[in-house]
């Protein structure tokens, strides 16, 4: 790879997400190695040894998770975020202000998988940022809990109105948002990829 290059691995919440995370790690080591971040969305920072970044719309869970995560023995997550999403200050606010929880001035909506990937480009200034489990397809649902996720379809016009912003820099591992942003491959991770600021609506 020429250039300096920067991977983050998104892992979200879809039934496929651990499966889509392995194959993503054996796409990276063939060629990169271990992704230079992980972020982990919602639950799933409760469910794997290592999360650099733990990214939620509801930070007033970021609570309970910490002690589900401390409970597996895994260690403290350092860096938690949120979008303000339009809130203003209030007893919520800063509540997450006192757990150190960082707020991204972001209110486009398109789940917190979104949330996530945006922090990855401008935050993290990832080169290339890979999504695991974030398909945004109903039927895919949640790793922890049945049926499907209905609200998917509702988020995916903030992953189109920010789209030109996303690429090329994110590919996903599958579902609607792989058929948007096309898969990783050989191709792309040897790509060198500019970081470009994103607006933030």
């Amino acid at each position: 790879m020429g250039g300096v290059v920067k991977v983050v691995l998104v892992t979200g919440r879809a039934k496929a997400t651990w499966a889509e995370a392995d194959e993503a790690a054996r796409l990276l080591s063939s060629c990169y190695g271990p992704p230079d971040e992980v972020v982990a969305v919602n639950d799933s920072g409760c469910d794997q040894p290592r999360v650099d970044h733990w990214v939620s719309f509801h930070g007033d869970k970021f609570d309970r998770w910490i002690e589900i995560r401390t409970a597996r023995g895994y260690q403290r997550v350092k860096n938690l975020w949120t979008s303000t999403y339009g809130r203003l200050e209030s007893v919520y606010e800063r509540r997450l202000g006192a757990l150190g929880v960082n707020r991204v001035r972001y209110t486009g909506g398109g789940s917190s998988g979104l949330v996530a990937t945006i922090i990855s480009l401008v935050h993290l200034s990832a080169t290339h940022v890979v999504l695991a489990g974030v398909p945004l397809d109903p039927e895919e649902g949640h790793y922890n809990s049945a049926g499907p996720w209905k609200e998917a379809v509702k988020h995916r016009s903030a992953w189109e109105s920010q789209r030109e912003h996303l690429m090329p820099r994110v590919r996903s591992m599958g579902g609607w948002t792989s058929a948007v942003l096309g898969k990783p491959d050989l191709a792309w991770l040897s790509e060198t990829h500019e970081v470009k600021e994103i607006p933030l609506s």
